[in-house]
């Protein structure tokens, strides 16, 4: 769910190409590209690059191939779009400076992708804006980033209201190969250095008579090193003699609580569900 407010109305601005919007799944987050039309991911001299991007553009690069400034494209490794949909064929603009919501399904086993986008109303558009088949079979890894890269600055801003990415696997029964156990067993062992790594990060802060006081699956990010960081506290500081002394005890007893639910969610895989 998405909308975008002009900054510059100026016609020359809106030639320039870069006023986009795109959701973007990229194999790695080491990679850089130029600014402006090429997302800060792509530039004009890669072209190997496996990168899948659906763009909400609302600029004319003629160099591009851009029907007008008000488009939805579909990126395959390149800037130059595979395959365009004209919005001013809809009743969908992006200028209009409303909530547009976006509904992009793609169907790995029929290699088909289907993108819809609408009003925010809660209600899937009866009709796609592009419904074409697809094979993104040498685009995705086992792990891919996603996320969405922003318009070219001074020009519009798009406001990401809230998104939701998921994915379902077609399992089919049969003996795991040694390969695939050892890749297992790979994952569950970088699962628990995660785990290690969070529980000497608590047990530093309470050495140091400090509560972290927010923890939860959502306080731990990666470094570049793919090594776990805590962030996100709530900070409660430890003062010895104090009357505070109960609250203190309840405010480590809360952290345990909540790398206990940490330990169980990174083991599951699973988000854990509120009851009551």
């Amino acid at each position: 769910m998405f909308t975008s407010n002009a900054t510059d109305e100026s016609s020359s601005s809106r030639d320039q190409g870069g006023s986009s919007l795109a959701l973007v799944l990229v194999p790695d987050e080491f990679t850089v590209g130029t600014a402006g039309p090429w997302f800060g991911l792509l530039n004009d001299t890669c072209d190997h690059y496996k990168i899948f991007a659906i763009e909400f553009d609302i600029s004319h690069g003629i160099e591009f191939g851009d029907p007008n400034d008000d488009h939805v494209r579909i990126n395959l490794g390149t800037i130059v779009s595979m395959k365009t949909a004209d919005l001013s064929e809809t009743t969908v603009a992006l200028h209009d400076g409303s909530v547009h919501r976006a509904w992009i399904n793609y169907d790995g086993s029929r290699k088909w992708i289907d993108v819809y986008l609408g009003a925010n109303n809660g209600h899937v558009p009866n009709l796609t804006i592009e419904s074409l088949p697809l094979d993104l079979s040498g685009f995705l890894n086992e792990f891919m980033f996603v996320g969405f890269s922003p318009p070219q600055p001074n020009q519009h801003k798009f406001s990401v209201l809230s998104w939701n990415f998921s994915s379902a696997i077609e399992a089919f029964p049969q003996i795991p190969s040694e390969r695939t156990c050892k890749r297992n067993l790979i994952h569950q062992v970088s699962k628990f250095n995660l785990i290690e790594d969070i529980a000497k990060a608590l047990s530093f802060l309470h050495s140091k008579g400090t509560i972290h006081g927010n923890l939860r699956t959502s306080s731990m990010f990666l470094d570049i090193s793919y090594e776990a960081v805590l962030v996100d506290y709530a900070l409660l500081t430890i003062v010895a003699k104090s009357n505070r002394g109960e609250n203190a005890f309840i405010g480590k007893r809360k952290d345990v609580f909540g790398f206990g639910m940490m330990v169980l969610e990174i083991v599951a895989g699973k988000r854990s569900v509120s009851v009551g």
